[in-house]
Formats: C-alpha cells, structure tokens, sequence
C-alpha cells in the first residue's frame, strides 16, 4: 500500500513539472511554408496606372491549425500622390494587405482609427511585447513593397513582420507572420508565422 501511495505521489508530481515546463515555453507553434505562398501582383500596366490582378487571388491560412481560416493574405492597392512634375497627378500602385476574417483574429495596427488601415510591421529581430501604444483590430490592413511614379523604388525592401493574435478561452494567443511585398512588379509573398502562450517574443524567432 505504502509503495502504491508513493508512485501515485511520483506521478502527480512529475505531471505538475510536465505542466509548469509547457506553460514556460513562450513558443507553441512554428510552421515553416514551404515553398513560400505568392499572390500576384499586376494585372496590366496601362496610361502610368498600375492595374492590380484579381483580389480572388489569396491566401487563407488556418494559424492555429483549428480547422477554421483565421486571415487571408492578398494583393490590394493604394494611391502615390507625391509624384513629381514629370508625372503629374495620382497614380494607383499595388500593396499587400492582411484580412482578420473572424472577429476573435485581431491585428496590430498604428492607429485606432477606422479608417487607417496601416499594419504596424516590423523588421527582423525586434522584441515585441505589451504596451499602451499596442492597438488591436479585427479590420483589414495593408503593407508596402517598393514603388513610385517610374517604378524606380522607394521605401524599404526586406521581409516585414505582421503581428496578430487569436482568442483562446479567455486568453490570447499572440504571433508574428512574415510576408514580403518587393517592387511594384513583384507578387506579395508568405513565408512563414509563428504563434506564442504570450505578446513577448522576437519577430523571426522560434
């Protein structure tokens, strides 16, 4: 009887350390795609207007792997009015831009308003972490590549971290997702995500 008690006082607490051991781990999850997901880019180039290919050609990704799509990653467009004389006028150039498709999948954004849909994103290697400057939406929101009125380039060129988090009872679930939009020619482009028990981590880690 003694030695029954004492196994059963091994098990429970080796299940406590087990238990404490997950918890610690700030990485759940990393998937590695594999090859990359591209999205095109340009339909046709007519009268100094880039015309975007069809929004239908996007990707939906399942993040924690629950059976239900979480966001949707496609191309979209904006304006550049700071074109010089040479190139009067407006021109439309096409963006990367990420969709929360279930209102429990939020995103990190610059600013609270509605009408700003400006990812906040992040280069390789940054600690994010809680903050009050932290700004979640379940909204759609857009990222850069390389563009202007000569399709010369401006702005950055290099992998660009996406934030997000999903419900999880009454918790979170937080992760970077990286993607990657290079001149105004070039598709938008998945690379990889991953998910964390918390909002500390650094972007590219895992």
């Amino acid at each position: 009887m003694v030695r029954i008690v004492f196994i059963l006082q091994l098990l429970l607490i080796s299940a406590i350390f087990s238990c404490r051991s997950d918890s610690m781990d700030p990485i759940i999850r990393y998937y590695d795609i594999d090859p990359d997901s591209t999205f095109n880019s340009i339909d046709h180039y007519t009268a100094g207007v880039y015309y975007p290919a069809d929004s239908t050609d996007q990707g939906l990704f399942d993040l924690d792997r629950d059976g239900t799509m979480d966001i949707a990653v496609r191309m979209s467009h904006s304006y550049n009015s700071n074109c010089s004389s040479s190139n009067p006028g407006n021109i439309i150039y096409p963006i990367g831009e990420v969709v929360a498709l279930r209102s429990d999948v939020a995103l990190l954004f610059n600013s609270a308003q509605p009408t700003d849909h400006n990812l906040r994103y992040y280069s390789a290697g940054i600690y994010v972490t809680h903050s009050e400057s932290v700004i979640w939406r379940s909204d759609y929101g857009k990222f850069h590549g390389r563009y202007s009125c000569n399709d010369v380039g401006a702005g950055s060129l290099y992998d660009q971290f996406v934030i997000f988090r999903i419900a999880s009872g009454d918790s979170y679930r937080y992760g970077w997702l990286r993607v990657f939009k290079g001149y105004t020619m070039e598709p938008v482009v998945v690379k990889d995500y991953a998910i964390y028990s918390d909002l500390s981590f650094t972007t590219g880690d895992h």
